[in-house]
Protein backbone atom coordinates (compact mmCIF):
# COMPACT_ATOMS: atom_id res chain seq x y z
CA UNK A 1 0.00 0.00 0.00
CA UNK A 2 1.51 3.39 -0.92
CA UNK A 3 4.80 2.18 -1.45
CA UNK A 4 5.52 2.43 -5.28
CA UNK A 5 9.16 2.44 -5.07
CA UNK A 6 9.44 -0.50 -2.89
CA UNK A 7 7.12 -2.49 -4.69
CA UNK A 8 8.84 -2.15 -7.98
CA UNK A 9 12.06 -3.79 -6.74
CA UNK A 10 10.49 -6.17 -5.11
CA UNK A 11 8.78 -7.25 -8.50
CA UNK A 12 11.98 -6.91 -9.77
CA UNK A 13 13.27 -9.40 -6.88
CA UNK A 14 11.05 -11.92 -7.18
CA UNK A 15 10.80 -12.09 -10.79
CA UNK A 16 14.52 -13.37 -10.88
CA UNK A 17 13.82 -15.79 -8.54
CA UNK A 18 12.57 -19.50 -8.70
CA UNK A 19 9.15 -19.66 -8.66
CA UNK A 20 8.18 -23.35 -9.35
CA UNK A 21 5.53 -22.73 -11.60
CA UNK A 22 3.75 -20.44 -9.11
CA UNK A 23 1.10 -18.31 -9.53
CA UNK A 24 1.59 -14.60 -8.56
CA UNK A 25 -1.58 -12.33 -7.85
CA UNK A 26 -0.68 -8.86 -6.43
CA UNK A 27 -3.47 -7.19 -4.46
CA UNK A 28 -3.70 -3.32 -4.61
CA UNK A 29 -5.07 -2.38 -1.18
CA UNK A 30 -6.29 0.96 -1.88
CA UNK A 31 -3.09 2.31 -2.88
CA UNK A 32 -2.93 6.49 -4.01
CA UNK A 33 -0.29 6.64 -4.70
CA UNK A 34 0.05 6.07 -8.14
CA UNK A 35 -3.75 4.82 -9.15
CA UNK A 36 -4.54 1.33 -10.43
CA UNK A 37 -3.24 2.54 -13.99
CA UNK A 38 -0.29 3.48 -12.60
CA UNK A 39 0.18 0.53 -10.70
CA UNK A 40 -0.29 -1.83 -13.31
CA UNK A 41 2.51 -0.03 -15.50
CA UNK A 42 4.78 -0.14 -13.04
CA UNK A 43 4.28 -3.47 -12.44
CA UNK A 44 4.89 -4.54 -16.07
CA UNK A 45 8.27 -2.03 -15.95
CA UNK A 46 9.52 -3.50 -12.91
CA UNK A 47 9.05 -7.09 -13.81
CA UNK A 48 8.22 -7.48 -17.85
CA UNK A 49 8.32 -10.87 -17.73
CA UNK A 50 6.04 -11.71 -15.16
CA UNK A 51 2.85 -13.59 -15.21
CA UNK A 52 0.74 -11.45 -12.87
CA UNK A 53 -3.09 -11.12 -11.82
CA UNK A 54 -3.72 -7.37 -10.51
CA UNK A 55 -6.95 -7.50 -8.18
CA UNK A 56 -7.49 -3.70 -6.90
CA UNK A 57 -9.48 -3.36 -4.20
CA UNK A 58 -11.09 0.86 -3.95
CA UNK A 59 -10.61 0.96 -0.42
CA UNK A 60 -7.53 -0.06 2.21
CA UNK A 61 -9.21 -2.94 4.16
CA UNK A 62 -5.84 -3.83 6.25
CA UNK A 63 -3.50 -6.51 5.99
CA UNK A 64 -5.19 -9.35 8.13
CA UNK A 65 -8.23 -8.89 5.40
CA UNK A 66 -6.40 -8.85 2.44
CA UNK A 67 -4.48 -12.45 3.08
CA UNK A 68 -8.08 -13.73 3.91
CA UNK A 69 -9.30 -12.66 0.53
CA UNK A 70 -6.31 -14.11 -1.54
CA UNK A 71 -6.62 -17.08 0.56
CA UNK A 72 -10.22 -17.35 -0.89
CA UNK A 73 -9.52 -17.27 -3.91
CA UNK A 74 -9.93 -20.57 -6.12
CA UNK A 75 -6.52 -20.47 -6.79
CA UNK A 76 -5.65 -20.56 -3.72
CA UNK A 77 -8.00 -23.17 -2.21
CA UNK A 78 -6.69 -25.22 -5.15
CA UNK A 79 -3.24 -24.94 -3.97
CA UNK A 80 -1.10 -26.93 -1.31
CA UNK A 81 0.83 -24.21 -0.67
CA UNK A 82 0.18 -20.39 -0.71
CA UNK A 83 3.35 -17.54 -0.29
CA UNK A 84 2.65 -14.00 1.24
CA UNK A 85 4.89 -10.94 0.74
CA UNK A 86 5.30 -7.68 1.70
CA UNK A 87 5.71 -5.03 -0.89
CA UNK A 88 9.44 -4.13 0.44
CA UNK A 89 11.36 -7.32 0.30
CA UNK A 90 14.62 -8.37 -1.64
CA UNK A 91 14.22 -12.54 -2.62
CA UNK A 92 17.38 -14.73 -2.82
CA UNK A 93 16.83 -16.89 -6.25
CA UNK A 94 15.91 -19.97 -4.15
CA UNK A 95 13.44 -18.55 -1.40
CA UNK A 96 10.25 -20.59 -2.40
CA UNK A 97 12.38 -23.99 -2.90
CA UNK A 98 13.85 -23.03 0.70
CA UNK A 99 10.59 -22.91 2.19
CA UNK A 100 8.92 -25.75 0.22
CA UNK A 101 11.47 -28.13 1.48
CA UNK A 102 11.08 -26.59 5.31
CA UNK A 103 7.44 -27.52 5.09
CA UNK A 104 8.04 -31.12 3.62
CA UNK A 105 10.55 -31.94 5.91
CA UNK A 106 7.79 -31.67 8.87
CA UNK A 107 4.91 -33.07 8.83
CA UNK A 108 3.26 -31.05 11.47
CA UNK A 109 4.49 -27.93 10.04
CA UNK A 110 1.59 -25.52 8.73
CA UNK A 111 4.14 -22.00 8.51
CA UNK A 112 7.95 -21.29 7.38
CA UNK A 113 9.54 -18.39 7.30
CA UNK A 114 12.60 -16.58 6.51
CA UNK A 115 16.14 -14.80 8.23
CA UNK A 116 15.07 -11.30 7.40
CA UNK A 117 18.23 -8.91 6.64
CA UNK A 118 18.43 -5.19 7.57
CA UNK A 119 18.51 -3.11 4.56
CA UNK A 120 21.54 -1.14 5.19
CA UNK A 121 23.58 -4.05 6.82
CA UNK A 122 23.33 -7.53 5.46
CA UNK A 123 24.94 -8.75 8.24
CA UNK A 124 22.54 -7.68 10.58
CA UNK A 125 19.59 -9.54 11.39
CA UNK A 126 16.27 -7.33 11.30
CA UNK A 127 14.43 -10.61 12.71
CA UNK A 128 14.72 -14.50 13.08
CA UNK A 129 12.39 -15.68 15.25
CA UNK A 130 10.12 -15.13 18.55
CA UNK A 131 9.70 -17.67 21.70
CA UNK A 132 7.61 -17.11 24.73
CA UNK A 133 9.38 -14.83 27.53
CA UNK A 134 6.69 -15.07 30.14
CA UNK A 135 3.30 -15.68 29.71
CA UNK A 136 0.33 -15.58 32.15
CA UNK A 137 -3.33 -14.83 32.61
CA UNK A 138 -3.85 -11.89 30.09
CA UNK A 139 -0.24 -11.31 29.76
CA UNK A 140 2.50 -11.81 26.77
CA UNK A 141 5.75 -10.97 26.99
CA UNK A 142 8.00 -11.87 23.92
CA UNK A 143 12.12 -12.68 23.49
CA UNK A 144 14.22 -10.33 21.29
CA UNK A 145 12.98 -10.50 17.66
CA UNK A 146 16.73 -11.45 16.53
CA UNK A 147 19.84 -12.22 17.75
CA UNK A 148 22.30 -8.78 18.85
CA UNK A 149 24.98 -10.50 17.00
CA UNK A 150 26.30 -10.59 13.96
CA UNK A 151 25.36 -12.94 10.97
CA UNK A 152 28.15 -14.98 9.65
CA UNK A 153 26.06 -17.99 8.27
CA UNK A 154 25.40 -19.44 12.29
CA UNK A 155 21.48 -18.79 11.39
CA UNK A 156 21.58 -20.53 8.29
CA UNK A 157 19.64 -23.55 9.80
CA UNK A 158 15.51 -25.09 10.16
CA UNK A 159 14.39 -24.38 13.81
CA UNK A 160 10.76 -24.60 15.02
CA UNK A 161 10.09 -21.31 16.72
CA UNK A 162 6.81 -19.70 18.14
CA UNK A 163 6.53 -16.80 15.76
CA UNK A 164 8.47 -16.03 12.45
CA UNK A 165 8.01 -12.29 10.67
CA UNK A 166 5.03 -12.19 8.06
CA UNK A 167 7.07 -10.53 5.40
CA UNK A 168 7.77 -13.69 3.70
CA UNK A 169 6.30 -16.38 4.69
CA UNK A 170 5.03 -19.69 3.27
CA UNK A 171 1.59 -21.46 4.58
CA UNK A 172 0.77 -25.40 4.27
CA UNK A 173 -2.80 -24.91 3.12
CA UNK A 174 -4.07 -28.43 3.63
CA UNK A 175 -2.47 -29.01 6.92
CA UNK A 176 -4.39 -25.70 8.27
CA UNK A 177 -7.58 -26.67 6.90
CA UNK A 178 -7.16 -30.02 8.99
CA UNK A 179 -6.65 -28.24 12.07
CA UNK A 180 -8.99 -25.91 11.84
CA UNK A 181 -6.64 -22.95 12.50
CA UNK A 182 -8.50 -19.83 12.08
CA UNK A 183 -7.94 -17.12 9.46
CA UNK A 184 -5.97 -13.68 10.11
CA UNK A 185 -8.23 -11.95 12.35
CA UNK A 186 -9.42 -8.65 11.02
CA UNK A 187 -9.52 -7.06 14.28
CA UNK A 188 -5.87 -6.76 14.11
CA UNK A 189 -6.16 -3.73 10.86
CA UNK A 190 -4.89 -2.16 9.45
CA UNK A 191 -1.22 -4.11 10.66
CA UNK A 192 0.91 -4.72 13.47
CA UNK A 193 0.25 -8.23 15.69
CA UNK A 194 -1.75 -10.35 13.37
CA UNK A 195 0.66 -12.47 11.80
CA UNK A 196 2.31 -13.57 14.98
CA UNK A 197 -1.15 -14.30 16.62
CA UNK A 198 -1.98 -15.94 13.59
CA UNK A 199 1.43 -18.55 14.27
CA UNK A 200 -0.21 -18.52 18.17
CA UNK A 201 -2.91 -20.14 16.95
CA UNK A 202 -1.22 -22.75 14.58
CA UNK A 203 0.55 -24.00 17.86
CA UNK A 204 -2.78 -24.11 19.63
CA UNK A 205 -4.06 -26.29 16.77
CA UNK A 206 -1.56 -28.92 17.03
CA UNK A 207 0.88 -27.36 14.04
CA UNK A 208 4.10 -25.80 14.04
CA UNK A 209 5.80 -22.87 13.06
CA UNK A 210 9.55 -23.20 11.36
CA UNK A 211 12.32 -20.95 11.04
CA UNK A 212 14.42 -20.87 7.75
CA UNK A 213 17.72 -19.43 7.90
CA UNK A 214 18.83 -20.67 4.44
CA UNK A 215 16.54 -18.16 3.03
CA UNK A 216 17.99 -14.61 3.39
CA UNK A 217 15.45 -11.83 2.47
CA UNK A 218 16.43 -8.04 3.03
CA UNK A 219 13.16 -6.54 4.51
CA UNK A 220 13.87 -2.69 2.80
CA UNK A 221 11.16 -0.60 5.27
CA UNK A 222 13.41 -0.81 8.57
CA UNK A 223 11.60 -1.79 11.25
CA UNK A 224 13.48 -0.15 13.60
CA UNK A 225 13.61 3.25 11.47
CA UNK A 226 12.85 6.37 14.49
CA UNK A 227 10.74 7.93 11.80
CA UNK A 228 8.18 5.19 11.78
CA UNK A 229 7.90 5.14 15.57
CA UNK A 230 4.94 7.68 15.79
CA UNK A 231 2.25 7.66 18.96
CA UNK A 232 0.06 6.98 16.44
CA UNK A 233 1.89 3.26 15.34
CA UNK A 234 3.08 2.93 18.75
CA UNK A 235 -0.54 3.05 20.18
CA UNK A 236 -1.72 0.80 17.20
CA UNK A 237 0.81 -1.74 17.93
CA UNK A 238 0.59 -1.49 21.39
CA UNK A 239 -3.50 -2.05 20.99
CA UNK A 240 -3.76 -4.80 19.47
CA UNK A 241 -1.01 -6.69 21.70
CA UNK A 242 -3.34 -5.94 24.43
CA UNK A 243 -5.77 -7.68 22.00
CA UNK A 244 -3.93 -10.56 21.31
CA UNK A 245 -3.12 -10.81 25.18
CA UNK A 246 -7.23 -11.20 25.77
CA UNK A 247 -7.74 -14.04 23.02
CA UNK A 248 -5.55 -17.08 24.75
CA UNK A 249 -6.07 -18.15 28.33
CA UNK A 250 -3.02 -18.84 30.80
CA UNK A 251 -3.36 -22.52 30.28
CA UNK A 252 -3.65 -22.25 26.64
CA UNK A 253 -0.62 -19.97 26.42
CA UNK A 254 1.99 -22.56 28.62
CA UNK A 255 0.79 -25.37 26.55
CA UNK A 256 1.88 -23.93 23.30
CA UNK A 257 5.41 -22.71 25.17
CA UNK A 258 5.63 -25.99 25.52
CA UNK A 259 5.14 -27.85 22.65
CA UNK A 260 7.34 -25.14 21.15
CA UNK A 261 10.40 -25.85 23.29
CA UNK A 262 9.77 -29.37 22.79
CA UNK A 263 9.64 -29.37 19.22
CA UNK A 264 13.03 -26.82 19.16
CA UNK A 265 14.66 -29.04 21.68
CA UNK A 266 14.28 -32.37 19.78
CA UNK A 267 15.41 -30.45 16.70
CA UNK A 268 18.30 -29.84 17.91
CA UNK A 269 18.76 -33.41 19.14
CA UNK A 270 17.87 -34.83 15.76
CA UNK A 271 20.69 -32.04 14.18
CA UNK A 272 23.23 -32.82 16.88
CA UNK A 273 22.95 -37.21 16.20
CA UNK A 274 23.24 -36.23 12.36
CA UNK A 275 26.45 -33.72 13.00
CA UNK A 276 28.07 -35.94 15.91
CA UNK A 277 30.10 -38.18 13.45
CA UNK A 278 31.78 -34.94 12.12
CA UNK A 279 32.58 -33.28 15.14
CA UNK A 280 35.84 -33.25 16.85
CA UNK A 281 36.15 -35.62 19.67
CA UNK A 282 36.24 -32.81 22.77
CA UNK A 283 32.66 -31.14 21.13
CA UNK A 284 31.18 -34.63 20.32
CA UNK A 285 31.91 -35.61 24.04
CA UNK A 286 30.42 -31.70 25.28
CA UNK A 287 26.93 -32.28 23.24
CA UNK A 288 26.34 -35.88 24.11
CA UNK A 289 26.40 -35.25 27.04
CA UNK A 290 24.48 -32.58 27.19
CA UNK A 291 21.65 -33.13 24.93
CA UNK A 292 19.54 -35.71 27.57
CA UNK A 293 19.40 -32.41 29.83
CA UNK A 294 17.68 -30.61 26.96
CA UNK A 295 14.18 -30.37 28.17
Amino acid sequence: WNKSAMLAQTLASLAATDLCGARVTLLDNGSTDVGPEGLEALAKAAAPGLALDILHLPVNVGAPAARNWLLSLPASRQATHVAFLDDDVLLPRTWLTSLLQALESDAKACAAGVKVLHPRSPLVLQYAWRFFAETGERRIRFTANAPTVLDLGQYDHLRPCLSVMGCCHLLHRPRLERLGVPGFDVRFAPSQVDDIEHDLQIWKAGGRVLFDGRAAVVHLQDTGDPGRRTPLALAQAQANHFKMEHKFEAAELAAMDRDVRRADSGALVAALKTLAPDLPPAARTFWTALAPALP
